[in-house]
């Protein structure tokens, strides 16, 4: 059996809490991500947003992590069972306070940098931006995040800001940026979301829906702005 709870679940008021989760790029590099089945793709984000930063673990209940990822709770349990083998992450089963079965996740996070991790923020997860994506829109976001790049130039000229600053004002404003760049091939991208280039335009639809991913031209050529948060929640 699954993890049982008997408090209702909220979704938080606090959805701008400016914390954000550390997604692996091993796992993408590597091709693993390709082969996770869709419910592990749902719930795995999701399980990273409840880690700790100070012991690695997480304790969502099974119905709080079908709520957030947007599936059943005998989906997302199929979805943590995908997860066994995933390099750096455990399940371990306890048994509360009140006698009910429940697990808790070890998370081995990557090291902070962009080398290593992928930084997805928690708001496309507390405000339910996640939750209402279809299967391939989880699947394909942590890739395009993975691809995306940050022009300085491209980014203040789009945003109507002084091109002509040096270098060391666009870094600064680099923190405070609202979107990266993506223009990965979509073979590419089927290829490490583990999805077939015919969902491929039904994903673009739903991540841009929710908010994650808006297009734009740019000398005539077309660029993905792909969001550091939503841009409506």
């Amino acid at each position: 059996n699954g993890s049982v709870s008997f408090s209702p679940f909220q979704w938080t008021e606090n959805v701008g809490n400016g914390l954000s989760l550390r997604f692996p790029r091993e796992i993408i590099k590597e091709g693993i991500w390709s082969t996770l089945k869709p419910s592990s793709k749902a719930v795995y984000p999701c399980i990273l947003k409840f880690v700790s930063k100070k012991k690695g673990l997480a304790f969502p209940s099974l119905r709080t992590l079908a709520i957030v990822s947007g599936v059943t709770e005998k989906t997302a349990g199929d979805g943590i069972k995908g997860l066994d083998e995933l390099p750096g992450f455990e399940k371990n089963r306890y048994i509360t306070n009140r006698g009910h079965t429940a697990y808790k996740y070890q998370i081995k996070e990557p090291p902070p940098d962009t080398d290593h991790t992928i930084w997805i923020s928690h708001e496309f997860i507390n405000g339910g931006n996640w939750s209402l994506l279809n299967p391939t829109a989880k699947a394909i976001f942590p890739v395009l995040k993975h691809f995306s790049w940050w022009d300085g130039r491209e980014y203040c000229d789009l945003e109507n800001l002084d091109s002509s600053m040096d270098y060391s004002d666009l870094s600064d404003l680099y923190p405070s940026r609202e979107y990266d760049f993506m223009d990965a091939d979509d073979e590419i991208i089927c290829e490490l979301s583990g999805i077939t280039t015919r969902s491929l335009k039904e994903a673009y639809r739903s991540l841009s829906d929710r908010y994650f991913i808006s297009s734009v031209k740019v000398m005539g050529r077309k660029l993905w702005k792909v969001h550091i948060k939503p841009s409506f929640i």
